[in-house]
């Protein structure tokens, strides 16, 4: 069986309708056994082994990479499982998706911060040819690199707010677009999450707010300093 992943489905939509993450073009165009992420393999006393991916993903199982595309300035904004995670909504998640500015200078920029945590692409193909560039460590970690998008990115910025992740931060799409993304391509796990979302929103979001205000305040401190 495929992969489970709980970021924007590859579904084509139906007639009538856009994806506003749209996966589609580049994953039907892969063979299955890719679908799977590869399989890395570690040697412990000279025996070759299976690595194995985390028992259990957390937002915070990829501060590392939040800390990297941080320091390098990169445009990007979180969205999926764990974006809907940050913004108060508890449930579980498989990967990391998120989006970036489509300029060639932010889609090298992402790439090389990824590639310097040790992250390997599924597939070598130009970034100018891709909807969005599957990635995997040595951990198994997967992230999803999103190049276009059906929102533009630079409305999926302005609405963005950097919130806290473990000793860090990350910036995390705006409860609107998560459920904008959420309506327009449903499955049962988004069935779920628009419910925990509408009911973070109606509560008036305090949850992903608190987290996104001390996120706030940790980039205002940093440039007054």
């Amino acid at each position: 069986p495929a992969a489970r992943h709980d970021g924007p489905s590859m579904a084509r939509p139906a007639a009538g309708r856009k994806m506003l993450f749209n996966r589609a073009p580049l994953y039907n165009a892969l063979p299955r056994a890719l679908h799977r992420g590869p399989r890395f393999l570690r040697r412990s006393d000279g025996q070759a082994t299976l690595a194995r991916a985390p028992d259990v993903v957390t937002p915070e199982t990829f501060c590392d990479v939040f800390e990297r595309l941080e320091r390098g300035q990169v445009r990007y904004v979180v969205i999926g499982g764990v974006a809907t995670v940050l913004r108060g909504h508890v449930r579980p998640v498989a990967d990391l998706d998120f989006a970036v500015e489509r300029t060639a200078a932010e889609m090298g920029r992402a790439t090389d911060e990824l590639l310097a945590l040790g992250f390997v692409p599924t597939i070598p193909l130009p970034l100018s040819d891709l909807t969005v560039l599957r990635m995997f460590d040595r951990a198994r970690r997967e992230v999803n690199v999103f190049f276009r998008l059906y929102v533009p990115f630079a409305e999926l910025w302005a609405s963005s707010q950097r919130v806290r992740v473990g000793g860090g931060v990350a910036r995390v799409a705006s409860l609107e677009h998560l459920l904008r993304a959420k309506r327009i391509d449903v499955r049962p796990q988004d069935l779920l999450d628009i419910s925990g979302l509408e009911s973070l929103r109606a509560d008036g979001g305090r949850g992903g707010d608190a987290a996104a205000a001390a996120g706030e305040r940790d980039e205002s401190a940093d440039e007054a300093g």
